[in-house]
């Protein structure tokens, strides 16, 4: 595993154990796609009511801690939800850099 995905795995895990919710405030888009900046960034005009079907392998400790975390939260929260949380949480960070070094690079 490499720095890049041990870091990666590290937020990740961080941010499944946040109490905090992720709060989508993405509506349906109606736009062609044809905005500046919409060729760059695909999922602005994405419909969030589509579900896309992924599967993905994972090492079973990480299976392991998905379930553990999963079974031992207040109120109950399903390996679903963290997966989404913990992803859309770690990519808004990943973007953020991604853009951040992106404007340096101008």
């Amino acid at each position: 595993m490499t720095s890049r995905t041990s870091d990666a795995l590290e937020f990740f895990l961080h941010e499944l154990a946040s109490p905090e919710p992720v709060v989508t405030t993405t509506t349906p888009s109606t736009d062609t796609g044809d905005e500046a900046g919409d060729a760059s960034r695909p999922w602005m005009s994405a419909d969030p009511r589509i579900r896309v079907l992924f599967q993905a392998r994972l090492p079973d400790p990480l299976h392991k801690k998905l379930q553990w975390v999963s079974q031992h939260t207040v109120g109950g929260v399903s390996i679903h939800e963290l997966l989404l949380t913990g992803t859309e949480r770690y990519l808004d960070q990943r973007i953020a850099e991604i853009e951040q070094e992106l404007c340096k690079n101008r």
